[in-house]
């Protein structure tokens, strides 16, 4: 899984989120309602899903330089640097020529007529690669450069991004081939800004907001929407709440387990599209958490993973994680609970939830596509809220504390 670029991070637990304002689809205005098929600077990309155990990641295809090399990248709303491989970067450098679903492709810089070198190098540290167990940071380094990009016609001149020259070993066996960040400036390590700051900039797009709407590999049918939201896809109103740049973080209400409130001192989400399960909370908490599901759920792994065997899951009957979210709720279903089996412990399937045994989260969680691939996320740069809506496979809302 990819979290978050590790830069400054330490700020986000100082931040006081402000009031959580609703917003009824019905009532928004024209400049609110914004629909990717009807609105000039709006684009719509079609997102792959890479499924091993469980949904780990979406990714989409853009074009880099002139002509335009076509390479396929994830959408990472937890960073914010374009970052993709060199021809430079060999095998031994840790750039394969092949994924785990078929051939990569890398960027040649001396095939494009608008490429720009920088003159200057870049490090990029993140968290764990695709997967869903905890392990070692991951880390890019390579040179920083300029071209132009473009996603789904939408495109940005003179965007800078990191060409990758070597890359560790947790980033072997993806089925794409680069980082596309969304999230805030700040968090970028090799210049100024998103792909899609850009794009707001340049006034190259409706709104200042982007919209996903990713769904389990069954289901299918994953998209991202730039500079608007596609509103065939929303079924309710979108519940919003105010975040603290440059994090997609949260203030949440409560988190309950079957229906019981879990003794939290402090209660920060941090959203990301490239996290495939959810991560944070010491060890403590995570037993309090899976103690009301199983008794069975024991730590695996001492870097925080937790799981049972694989026979005795059936005899968990439910398994309903929610998140209160200015006042609504919003459910990781019974059927996320388990991600597959453990690499290391063969009959021993893997929860969900790690813990954050290094406190590199201060006590914030990581909420990644457990959650997120059943609601349709409002990424709204504009007015810093995030935002949060029903789609067709939502889980069902059963009482008033659902609504």
């Amino acid at each position: 899984m990819f979290l978050s670029e590790l830069v400054a991070l330490s700020a986000l637990f100082s931040f006081v989120l402000g009031s959580h304002p609703k917003i009824s689809l019905r009532a928004k205005s024209k400049s609110e309602k914004v629909a990717r098929r009807d609105v000039n600077g709006a684009g719509n990309v079609t997102l792959a899903n890479y499924f091993n155990g469980t949904d780990l990641q979406w990714y989409g295809a853009i074009g880099v330089g002139t002509p335009p090399q076509n390479l396929t990248v994830v959408f990472d709303s937890a960073s914010t640097d374009l970052l993709i491989p060199s021809v430079a970067c060999s095998p031994s450098n840790g750039c394969p020529s092949e994924g785990i679903e078929g051939p990569l492709h890398k960027f040649n810089q001396n095939s494009s007529s608008t490429f720009h070198t920088q003159n200057k190098g870049f490090y990029a540290p993140f968290g764990t690669g695709i997967g869903v167990a905890p392990s070692d940071f991951e880390s890019q380094t390579g040179i920083i450069a300029t071209d132009t990009v473009c996603v789904s016609g939408l495109c940005a001149k003179n965007q800078t991004m990191g060409l990758v020259m070597n890359e560790t070993a947790g980033f072997a066996n993806d089925p794409f081939d680069g980082i596309l960040g969304l999230a805030f400036p700040a968090l970028g390590v090799t210049g100024n800004g998103s792909f899609f700051n850009s794009l707001v900039q340049a006034k190259a797009v409706a709104e200042a907001l982007y919209g996903f709407y990713l769904t389990p590999n069954v289901v299918g049918g994953a998209e991202l929407t730039l500079g608007g939201i596609d509103e065939s896809k929303i079924e309710s109103n979108i519940t919003y709440a105010k975040v603290a740049p440059p994090f997609w973080n949260v203030t949440f209400d409560d988190l309950t387990v079957n229906g019981v409130s879990v003794n939290l001192t402090y209660k920060q989400a941090l959203f990301d599209t490239g996290t495939s399960n959810v991560v944070g909370g010491d060890i403590s908490q995570l037993q309090e958490i899976y103690g009301i599901i199983s008794p069975k759920i024991k730590l695996i792994d001492k870097n925080g993973a937790f799981g049972m065997p694989c026979s005795e899951i059936q005899e968990i009957v439910e398994a309903n994680v929610k998140f209160t979210i200015s006042g609504k709720t919003f459910m990781i279903p019974t059927p996320e609970l388990f991600v597959g089996e453990y690499p290391s412990l063969p009959g021993v399937c893997q929860a969900f939830w790690n813990a954050d045994v290094t406190n590199s989260y201060g006590g914030a969680f990581i909420v990644g596509a457990s959650l997120l691939k059943y609601y349709y996320s409002v990424w709204d740069f504009g007015n810093s809220r995030f935002g949060l809506a029903d789609t067709d496979i939502s889980p069902p809302r059963v009482s008033d504390a659902d609504q």
